[in-house]
């Protein structure tokens, strides 16, 4: 935690408070000139207390490949997307900066949020006379562009006659509809034929998740790289990974066990009075029992096609759905992907209760935050939950030597809390985008469209 606390002042102390700053800052980092419209992005937001105006590493590095195709290939496969199936909108940038919802089927609830965040700086936009380019939107929480040389592939094919057809989006989307592949087949296809998710050639059952281990592994929970595996191509076991085993590891089992079986062990991780590590076994049921609160609600019957809804209830623990802020009653709150990205960690690190999080997705604040300081990572399988538990809370009566760290705890909470205010605003937000319609300017604009400071 101190070397987290550490890192954290080290990123604020280095943030630019000048544009000139700013401009060297970007070149250092990019090898770039910054895109036209830097200096006012810049102004904007020290304007709104905006903090952070350093930290875009993981969004650059996410333009990478757009910026190797060019700006004339680059328009040609967005004109190709823009006539994807339902809920794939576009926005028109440019011209007289008015923001125009220029395609859409379905659902366009995410796109006009963009939209949203963009009105405060449509006038900024508007100056900067660009020529104009369309922003494609994916309406859906799922991931759906599916990559790969297969996805290259139908892109550098397709002629016009695609562009009315669904042959060419099938191949390039997840559509994520009943009757069409399965998802895990669409990361097999992106992933490539090569990589260690394809060749074991993972499934999904149920009953599969169920978290039966006799002993659970533990770790130096701080020594690890939260971001390390983020990667679902290295890790065919992911697609287990899921809310299903989240239940199933703080739950008793389901079904029970045949009468006379012996209780299921783990070995937990914690520390002493003197903050001393220190490993203690227990009864998993028992130190469940104490210390957590996870469970399935009520289900969606619209989407019982998708899973074995009648068979769910012998195999999870359901109860009845309650409001989230039932939550913040809690001493720790847990984050986890759903279909998709979840949208609830605003709400959960905002609160008083010390936020957990286990995810795959890279989103646009994961750099800004420091593990540790600001939350406590937990890995998509999910190993060091109970250490992580253990550190925390103690280790109930089974292991009392093992004590709870309630400070560290409500540290860790504050400073979530605190962050959310500061770093995640709807301001800090609206920058963020702001940003990046300057970057993908210049992708479509082409290279030329750079910042002229005066010092060049």
């Amino acid at each position: 935690m101190a070397v987290g606390d550490q890192k954290w002042e080290s990123m604020l102390a280095r943030q630019s408070q000048t544009l000139d700053k700013a401009v060297t800052e970007y070149r250092t980092r990019y090898s770039l000139d910054p895109p036209d419209g830097f200096d006012e992005w810049f102004h904007y937001a020290k304007s709104k207390n905006v903090k952070l105006v350093d930290e875009y590493d993981m969004l650059m590095s996410s333009l990478v490949p757009l910026r190797q195709l060019g700006p004339v290939e680059l328009r040609r496969r967005t004109e190709l997307l823009d006539r994807a199936p339902v809920d794939i909108n576009s926005i028109r940038i440019g011209g007289n900066g008015k923001l125009e919802l220029v395609h859409f089927l379905g659902r366009t609830e995410r796109t006009k949020g963009l939209m949203t965040m963009l009105e405060p700086v449509q006038h900024l936009l508007a100056k900067r006379n660009w020529k104009e380019f369309d922003v494609v939107v994916n309406e859906l929480a799922e991931s759906r562009v599916i990559g790969g040389e297969w996805h290259t592939d139908a892109l550098d094919q397709a002629t016009g006659g695609d562009l009315v057809g669904r042959k060419l989006s099938d191949e390039v989307w997840e559509k994520h509809e009943f009757g069409d592949r399965s998802l895990i087949d669409s990361v097999m296809i992106a992933c490539g034929p090569d990589s260690i998710f394809t060749k074991a050639k993972p499934g999904f059952d149920v009953h599969e998740t169920q978290s039966n281990e006799t002993e659970i592994e533990t770790h130096r929970f701080e020594d690890q790289n939260w971001l390390d595996d983020m990667d679902i191509c290295s890790h065919p076991e992911l697609p287990r990974m899921h809310r299903h085993r989240l239940v199933s590891m703080t739950n008793p089992p389901m079904p029970p066990p045949p009468k006379g079986s012996k209780p299921l062990k783990m070995t937990i991780l914690g520390a002493d009075a003197q903050n001393r590590l220190m490993s203690a076994p227990v009864t998993k049921d028992i130190y469940n029992e104490q210390f957590t609160n996870i469970t399935f609600v009520a289900i969606d019957r619209s989407n019982c096609y998708y899973f074995e809804c009648n068979d769910l209830g012998t195999y999870f623990k359901f109860e009845k759905k309650k409001p989230l802020s039932e939550v913040w009653r809690w001493k720790m709150a847990i984050d986890i992907d759903g279909w998709g990205y979840s949208a609830r960690w605003r709400a959960l690190i905002a609160s008083k209760s010390m936020a957990l999080k286990t995810t795959i997705y890279h989103e646009w604040y994961t750099e800004r935050m420091v593990p540790w300081v600001h939350f406590v990572p937990i890995s998509p399988k999910m190993n060091e939950l109970h250490d992580v538990l253990g550190y925390f809370l103690g280790g109930g009566e089974e292991a009392p030597l093992i004590v709870p760290h309630d400070e560290q705890a409500k540290q860790i909470a504050a400073a979530g809390s605190k962050w959310a205010a500061e770093h995640m605003r709807n301001e800090d937000m609206t920058v963020y985008v702001y940003r990046l319609m300057l970057e993908m300017n210049r992708l479509y604009n082409g290279e030329g469209e750079i910042y002229k400071h005066p010092s060049s």
